[in-house]
């Protein structure tokens, strides 16, 4: 559940560990995200975990935190936790049940990001951190559609094969 980030999610927060799952993992310094880089390594050692529906902590959703606004280098560092998360799975392939869906849920991620940093302002220049991930979303190129809805599919598929060009249909579409 927690791969996924729906049910469980890779906040550290709200969840009591024992300490020595800790043991020679460390969070990214000096990223965003850094949580979603993280806790996958964590929960993979432990041998139980539990969870109760039951509220015991209260958190404040803040607008303009670095989570919630587009920042091209916090959204990069996105990026890296996603890939590093999927190069993680795609090495320990026994821990999750479905490669095929995480493998989807991947891709929509890295496309996100990608839309964004389509979308961003021409005057931040991160030409090789978008060069990065440009590469890593067309190395999916294939993938087991079976776990995306029919729309999100085609605007992917549509990314793929036409990324040069994709900035510019997004400016005439808006315009």
């Amino acid at each position: 559940m927690l791969i996924y980030d729906k049910e469980i999610k890779s906040y550290p927060w709200d969840k009591l560990y024992k300490r020595e799952l800790f043991q020679g993992i460390l969070f990214p310094v000096g990223r965003i995200f850094e949580d979603y880089a993280t806790m996958y390594k964590v929960f993979m050692r432990a041998h139980k975990v539990y969870q109760t529906s039951q509220p015991l902590y209260q958190y404040v959703h803040v607008a303009n935190s670095l989570s919630r606004n587009f920042n091209p280098k916090g959204e990069y560092h996105f990026f890296q936790a996603v890939k590093e998360r999927f190069l993680f799975m795609q090495n320990h392939p026994w821990l999750i049940n479905d490669m095929k869906r995480f493998t989807a849920e991947t891709v929509s991620l890295t496309f996100t990001v990608l839309k964004r940093f389509i979308r961003m302002d021409r005057s931040i220049s991160m030409v090789d951190e978008v060069k990065e991930i440009k590469a890593f979303f067309c190395s999916f190129a294939g993938f087991d559609r079976e776990h995306l809805d029919v729309i999100r599919y085609m605007k992917i598929v549509l990314m793929m094969r036409f990324l040069t060009h994709y900035a510019t249909f997004l400016r005439i579409v808006k315009n």
